[in-house]
């Protein structure tokens, strides 16, 4: 008995990777197997943006909820923009003044733009993460195809990173971190592809809305210009690895030279031993605490300065992406990992590199601003796309052993009740887990979050 056609139309269409095909390959393949390959991706690509605009319309809907709704942390970034429309608006206002200082060009720029057109700075910043979740949502099923090159599991990357966007003020805020997500998946992508232009690209535009985004980057590229070869450390010996990451960290050093020339009109960055005299950062309920005295765990993974762990694992299923260091003990014929990119290795580096600057902003408290922000946002990108290969790779597991086993059950008599054994849990954990990655927002009280 053969397996049914529809089954393996469905089978090639979850789990069929998509490689970059070589000249032979074009010649010899026929025109319907080239096109069946490409509205596959091009299918899921749109399951993708479909989602992130589900769920973006989500949030503008309480957005646009009263005539005086106006997200946390937009009131201290967003709100010294009338000037952009009036400029006689908050004279005199030291809060307006001191936060239209310390605001990114790039971020300037584009509130200006829209001003220039009429839009008032209060009203965009409620469409603007629309337009960025919809930019994240594309670049990362870009990114996570040039890492792992099957459809289904670069959608599954991209929704997961969705609902944790959706679950955070990430960007929903349409402040200066709105932009860190789609900056790092343009750096990621051009890293992956080693296409120079963009990753250098990507850390210019980087230094002009999140200039601590640009030493996570640099940290990337310093850890691939070294190799580890024939027992010891060295530079890397292939010529483009090191006109790529040379060229990054030039471009980076350009991009963070005029932050580190610049005196600010409001005096130099805090010190420690200042901070430490100011009630409001440590005291419990504080909106700006950082400090948790007699309380080591919750200073070091929680808050303004911890790792963020609570962020970086939502939603729940990006726990799933601590399976990914178990996959190569499987056996590799019967997973997907032979597919994955050889470098894959940029997952640990960008954790590394986070981890770096994470440490280094702690040495340096508070030089390099907060802590988290070096943690939350990136570390989180490699979780989520972690828990797709995980997920992908178990889902076609569990299809070889239920749905796969249909057609094959007639052949061996001995192995019927082994197969339908099989079959009675396979098929309902295949369902159960593809509905807890799609449908997990139904099981959250607040989703997205107000």
């Amino acid at each position: 008995m053969t397996r049914s056609p529809t089954l393996k139309t469905l089978h090639d269409c979850l789990f069929k990777p998509i490689s970059s095909p070589s000249p032979q390959f074009l010649s010899e393949a026929s025109p319907q197997s080239l096109d069946t390959s490409t509205n596959a991706q091009r299918g899921w690509l749109l399951l993708s943006l479909g989602f992130a605009l589900f769920y973006s319309l989500l949030a503008l809907q309480q957005a646009f909820s009263g005539d005086y709704v106006v997200q946390d942390d937009a009131r201290q970034h967003v709100f010294w923009m009338q000037r952009f429309l009036d400029s006689t608006a908050f004279p005199d206002d030291l809060i307006a003044d001191y936060f239209q200082s310390v605001a990114p060009a790039g971020y300037r720029f584009v509130y200006h733009v829209a001003a220039w057109l009429g839009i008032s700075p209060l009203f965009f910043h409620k469409i603007l993460p629309v337009g960025l979740n919809l930019l994240t949502a594309g670049l990362w099923f870009r990114a996570s195809m040039g890492l792992f090159p099957l459809p289904s599991a670069a959608f599954c990357s991209s929704i997961v990173l969705a609902q944790g966007l959706s679950l955070t003020d990430a960007i929903v805020s349409g402040t200066p971190k709105a932009f860190i997500y789609p900056l790092l998946l343009l750096f990621i992508d051009g890293a992956i592809r080693q296409q120079r232009f963009v990753a250098w690209g990507a850390i210019a535009l980087q230094g002009l809305f999140y200039p601590q985004l640009v030493l996570i980057s640099a940290g990337v590229l310093c850890l691939q210009l070294v190799e580890w070869k024939q027992g010891r450390l060295g530079m890397v010996s292939d010529q483009r690895d090191r006109i790529f990451s040379m060229g990054g960290l030039v471009v980076a050093f350009l991009v963070l030279l005029p932050y580190a020339i610049q005196t600010s009109a409001y005096g130099p960055t805090l010190t420690l031993e200042e901070a430490r005299q100011l009630p409001e950062l440590a005291m419990k309920g504080s909106r700006s605490r950082f400090f948790y005295d007699g309380e080591p765990s919750a200073y070091w993974l929680r808050g303004r300065s911890g790792l963020r762990l609570a962020t970086i694992f939502t939603p729940v299923t990006n726990l799933l992406g601590i399976g990914l260091l178990l996959l190569p003990w499987l056996p590799k014929k019967n997973t997907l990992l032979q597919h994955l990119h050889p470098r894959i290795h940029l997952l640990p580096q960008l954790v590394l590199a986070s981890l770096g600057c994470f440490f280094l902003s702690h040495l340096l408290l508070f030089r390099l601003h907060l802590p988290s922000r070096y943690t939350q946002h990136s570390i989180r990108v490699v979780v989520s796309l972690a828990a797709s290969i995980v997920v992908t790779t178990l889902l076609h597991q569990l299809w070889q052993w239920g749905i796969g086993t249909w057609g094959r059950g007639t052949q061996i008599a001995a192995k019927q009740k082994q197969i339908a054994g099989m079959r009675i849990f396979a098929i309902p954990l295949f369902i159960a887990l593809s509905g807890a990655v799609v449908f997990y927002p139904a099981w959250v009280s607040q989703f997205p979050l107000e």
